[in-house]
């Protein structure tokens, strides 16, 4: 195909809606990449500020459900060293 000529056979068109089709689902995989990339970022954050806080003042009510993220991070991190190690 050259220029605006149209597609002159079927598959050619089949051709094209498959390539769009793929063009697409790409694009929703690098949207739905950078979200998740975005999400971990402030969790980061969050889990570092609850760290950080942890070490400061333990008796804080905002803080407890980030410590308790901490704890269950840990413990993650633990399980999946113990896995490792079999």
């Amino acid at each position: 195909m050259q220029g605006n000529e149209a597609p002159r056979r079927k598959d050619d068109i089949f051709i094209l809606i498959a390539s769009h089709t793929c063009s697409i689902a790409t694009y929703r995989f690098q949207q739905a990449a950078e979200h998740l990339r975005t999400r971990a970022d402030k969790n980061n954050v969050q889990l570092r500020k609850a760290q950080a806080a942890d070490k400061i003042d333990t008796s804080h009510r905002r803080t407890a459900p980030l410590r308790l993220m901490v704890t269950l991070n840990v413990k993650i991190e633990e399980a999946h060293m113990g896995l490792e190690g079999d």
